[in-house]
């Protein structure tokens, strides 16, 4: 099962913030190992006109974090899924640094 809590990417490309109802559900129901996917460098042509004038600027990578095993208690659940955003957003931050200037 594969969710996307953040929705869309900004315009500058960073992660918003999760809307966490759907993966507590999820888990509520079904304790499962959760996996990452961070995806970086196709937010620059993020409309079709992007991707016919500015398909040059494409430099995507994609990188797969987890597993992470999800807190039996259900209190600790929602700190979890902040903890899943805040390990994306690093991630996401730390391959920018490493690719350098765009």
């Amino acid at each position: 099962m594969i969710i996307f809590p953040e929705g869309h990417r900004s315009r500058d490309g960073e992660i918003l913030p999760f809307r966490a109802a759907g993966v507590l559900t999820i888990l509520e129901e079904r304790s499962m190992p959760v996996y990452l996917v961070l995806n970086d460098g196709v937010w620059r042509v993020a409309r079709f006109s992007d991707l016919l004038f500015r398909v040059h600027l494409i430099d995507a990578c994609s990188q797969v974090l987890g597993p992470f095993g999800p807190p039996q208690d259900p209190a600790a659940r929602p700190a979890f899924v902040r903890m899943l955003r805040d390990t994306l957003v690093a991630r996401l931050a730390e391959r920018r640094r490493e690719a350098g200037p765009a």
